[in-house]
């Protein structure tokens, strides 16, 4: 079978199968070819990692169909290439969702989220997109379908090998199609935003609510050097029956008094969160992306206290439940430097720092700068996983290792 490739000799290495047979052919023909490819979905991602080296892109985006869902069995089995606005859709028609908001949800595939291992930055209940997956069909590099779970919630028959995927951006192969456990969604949902001038009001009142088992599914602080809002702004999800929800937002709304906190906005429609979901997303070539994570959860006082201090334009998206923040810094003269102090000061506090989004030349000469925050026995893992799988280094040569 002759590759399906477009006709526009700008694009000439785009091959876009529209069955599993022809995806199959595609990478079995490449391959055997030894010839360099990527898989992409909605290409909403190529900028995280290092920048691809390959001459063939393979995309999913005809492979959109959905293969099995029956609600009642709370679990769906799509192709990688549906969009994710696609199956929320789906899945909504049944009052069902997977448990988390991906980010740029219009773009995104599923198959593009799987790889790249990212539940968005509010994830409910801390599940994870690993955690919803159980079951993977790929293809390796001989052409062949692999199978590993499958369309059932409770599975112990095997490795869950299908885990190895999650995160991976495609180096141990194309995926063609994914299983997802999928979950009733609340009946009713609002969020709170309350508003701090310091970060340790925030915290002393985030600190309180988190062990509660009080169906909040996720406290996110948002900072930024917006003017005219309160420096800190704590988003408070809350999920569960009207009286629950209600009873909730009374204590939240009772104890932020307490803390020095102050009411920004109360809103009941379940899409608010747009600015948080796709926070990280859409930069432009003069921002510059870092996550920063601390085993110890909340504590990430001393880059705060930075931050508060220092003349960089940036926006600060804290996730204390997981341990994590996001931010955003724009562009300037003097960045390297920053990033600099920046390191030092997660070297000081244990916390880990990662590069996720710059523009290829910032990433250049950032590249020394993080490359000792991985750790070696991982990747020595990954580089013998990686040769099984790839022998030839041709499925997204360089994006990772």
């Amino acid at each position: 079978m002759k590759l399906k490739t477009t006709n526009d000799q700008s694009l000439i290495n785009n091959h876009y199968p529209n069955s599993k047979n022809e995806l199959s052919k595609i990478v079995n023909d490449l391959y055997k070819n030894k010839q360099k490819m990527i898989i992409l979905g909605g290409a909403t991602k190529t900028e995280y990692g290092n920048p691809y080296s390959s001459v063939h892109n393979v995309f999913t985006s005809e492979l959109n169909k959905v293969i099995d869902y029956n609600p009642s069995d709370l679990t769906v089995t799509v192709e990688s290439g549906m969009k994710v606005e696609s199956l929320m859709n789906l899945l909504s028609e049944n009052n069902q969702y997977l448990g988390y908001i991906l980010p740029n949800k219009k773009l995104s595939s599923i198959g593009g989220s799987t790889a790249y291992g990212y539940s968005g930055n509010y994830r409910f209940n801390d599940i994870h997109i690993r955690d919803s997956i159980i079951g993977i069909e790929a293809i390796n590099y001989k052409g062949d379908f692999i199978k590993s779970g499958g369309q059932v919630v409770k599975n112990v028959s095997g490795y869950d090998l299908h885990k190895l995927y999650i995160g991976t951006q495609g180096m141990f192969g194309p995926i063609y199609s994914i299983s997802f456990k999928v979950y009733p969604k609340p009946n009713y949902e609002t969020q709170v935003i309350v508003g701090f001038e310091n970060y340790e009001d925030v915290i002393n009142i985030t600190k309180k609510y988190l062990p509660l088992n009080w169906n909040i599914p996720r406290l996110a602080i948002y900072s930024s050097n917006k003017p005219k809002r309160k420096l800190y702004e704590l988003f408070c999800n809350i999920s569960g029956t009207k009286n629950v929800v209600d009873y909730i937002q009374k204590s939240i709304t009772e104890d932020i008094k307490l803390n020095n906190g102050s009411l920004v906005e109360v809103n009941n429609d379940i899409n608010i969160p747009v600015n948080l979901d796709d926070f990280g997303y859409n930069l432009n070539e003069d921002q510059l992306s870092i996550r920063i994570l601390s085993s110890k959860n909340s504590d990430f006082q001393h880059i705060v206290n930075y931050f508060e201090n220092c003349k960089l334009n940036f926006q600060l998206l804290i996730n204390p439940s997981i341990g994590s923040i996001s931010l955003l810094i724009e562009n300037n003269d003097n960045i390297l430097s920053y990033i600099d102090e920046i390191s030092e000061i997660s070297r000081l506090n244990n916390y880990k720092i990662i590069l996720d989004y710059s523009n290829i030349s910032l990433r250049n000469r950032l590249r020394n700068k993080f490359k000792n925050n991985y750790n070696q026995s991982i990747l020595n893992l990954t580089t013998l996983l990686k040769k099984n799988y790839d022998p030839q280094n041709l499925f997204s040569p360089g994006k990772i290792l």
